[in-house]
């Protein structure tokens, strides 16, 4: 309650600081990792205070590891830091049309809107109903919108896409060097903004976010 009421109130310092004592104070007890988790949530654009966060998970070390959160905080954490672009040409995905595809090669005058989600993501579902207000807001300020599913069906999929009239660029993973993996992606919906070269410029955890950043980099 005091996390949700804090991070309402955009009190970033304040969440930063509780955070990092909360997490060191219960270092020895695996309630850490959801403090870190949401730590990384807060801070996923932040590579000083990530670091801040790094220094404690090192301390701690993988006394965790058999906890379900210690993969999504560990890994998460350290492919944040070690990961700043993506070479989409190196992952093969699965269209609509059920065809193995590769993406195309990047444009110059383009920014990349990367949407990865699932159907039973109810946060991804109804941010999509936001994508959908501003995809001609997207086009003209020349964003490329790309969603890419980690589920397994195309034919839900395509039953999804067609029953709520959405027209842009969906695919799905598939199992052979699987980009959320490699990205330690286990948060939905998550959401990067790449530029021409492919370098990350932006990561966040909902479509709100993703525009506010989105009026800072091109302003929109």
């Amino acid at each position: 309650k005091n996390y949700t009421s804090l991070y309402q109130k955009k009190d970033t310092a304040v969440l930063t600081d509780i955070l990092l004592k909360l997490f060191e104070k219960n270092i020895d007890n695996p309630y850490s990792l959801q403090l870190g988790n949401n730590y990384i949530d807060l801070h996923q654009n932040s590579r000083e205070n990530l670091l801040r966060l790094k220094t404690l998970t090192d301390r701690q070390g993988d006394k965790f590891s058999w906890f379900i959160f210690y993969q999504t905080v560990n890994q998460r954490l350290n492919k944040i830091l070690t990961i700043t672009s993506l070479d989409l040409n190196a992952y093969t995905f699965i269209s609509s049309s059920n065809k193995k595809v590769k993406l195309p090669t990047l444009s110059d005058n383009k920014y990349y809107l990367l949407d990865f989600w699932f159907l039973a993501c109810k946060p991804c579902i109804s941010d999509h109903k936001e994508i959908f207000k501003k995809q001609q807001l997207l086009a003209e300020k020349k964003i490329e919108l790309i969603s890419i599913s980690i589920d397994d069906s195309v034919k839900e999929l395509n039953h999804y896409l067609n029953k709520n009239n959405y027209k842009w660029t969906n695919y799905l993973e598939t199992d052979h060097k699987r980009i959320t993996k490699d990205l330690g992606t286990s948060t939905f919906p998550t959401y990067l903004i790449l530029n021409r070269t492919g370098k990350i410029i932006c990561s966040q955890n909902s479509f709100n976010d993703v525009l506010k950043c989105l009026e800072k980099t091109i302003e929109l």
